[in-house]
């Protein structure tokens, strides 16, 4: 795991930079963002990656 990284699932520095570009927010349109859009990406990760492992473990009982 990189400094930048508290989790496994977190975007690297070189991951966040070929995305962040596409995730701004745009002048004029809706209400100023309150949270860091690299701390949301980084909750949703973390969300597939432990549904993705449950699965996993779904399977192994069921065979």
């Amino acid at each position: 795991m990189n400094q930048d990284q508290d989790y496994s699932s977190d975007l690297t520095a070189s991951q966040w930079a070929l995305i962040k570009d596409q995730l701004e927010q745009k002048v004029g349109k809706g209400r100023p963002r309150s949270v860091e859009t690299r701390a949301v990406m980084n909750g949703i990760l973390g969300s597939v990656k432990l549904t993705i492992e449950d699965a996993k473990d779904i399977l192994k009982w069921t065979h």
